[in-house]
């Protein structure tokens, strides 16, 4: 789309951009058809460089007959729409105690690109991220709640208790319920 400069139809009053979109066929779409399917005849697999000019093809003759204004549009978002933002995902979703293959899903990206954009923005593994920020969070938690510490744990994305509160102690110096008796909840002043 991009090399070729393609004139982008925007949707018509009632076409909706689905996630199956028909594609319409025409004279010059069903000769397209019958072109390529001829190469797959042959007992000689296609040359890649030939295959790639083929899409092409198709993307090109798809996206300036008129009625396909829906797949062309699709192909619009494609590509001007921005990659999600790994650190607005992590932001919006430390708290819950997901895999990093969930993170990554979530982020558009599979795990290795994941873990590669991840190391390059802060500087520290995922996972050891994920647990100071959750450490953090429940800090905070203890800090500004009345919650008890199960429900801190589980609000802060740890799988369990007793995981949670062994590693606060080794992070803080502290038990969580110790570190909670130490301060003064704003509602007790």
């Amino acid at each position: 789309m991009k090399n070729y400069d393609l004139p982008i139809s925007s949707l018509s009053k009632g076409e909706e951009n689905d996630s199956l979109i028909p594609l319409r066929v025409n004279k010059v779409l069903a000769s397209y058809y019958q072109s390529v399917l001829s190469y797959f005849q042959e007992s000689v697999t296609p040359a890649e460089c030939l295959l790639q000019m083929k899409f092409e093809e198709l993307i090109i003759n798809s996206v300036y007959f008129h009625q396909n204004s829906p797949l062309s549009h699709y192909f619009k978002q494609l590509c001007t729409e921005a990659r999600i933002s790994l650190s607005s995902t992590l932001q919006t979703n430390f708290s819950y105690h997901l895999p990093l293959e969930e993170f990554a899903w979530l982020s558009g990206r599979s795990l290795s690109t994941f873990e590669r954009d991840f190391v390059k923005l802060y500087r520290i593994p995922p996972g050891k991220w994920l647990t100071k920020k959750r450490l953090e969070h429940g800090k905070y938690l203890l800090e500004t709640t009345g919650k008890d510490i199960n429900e801190i744990a589980f609000g802060s994305g740890f799988e369990n208790t007793s995981h949670f509160i062994r590693i606060f102690k080794e992070k803080f110096g502290f038990s969580p319920r110790k570190y909670k008796s130490t301060i003064l909840l704003p509602s007790q002043t």
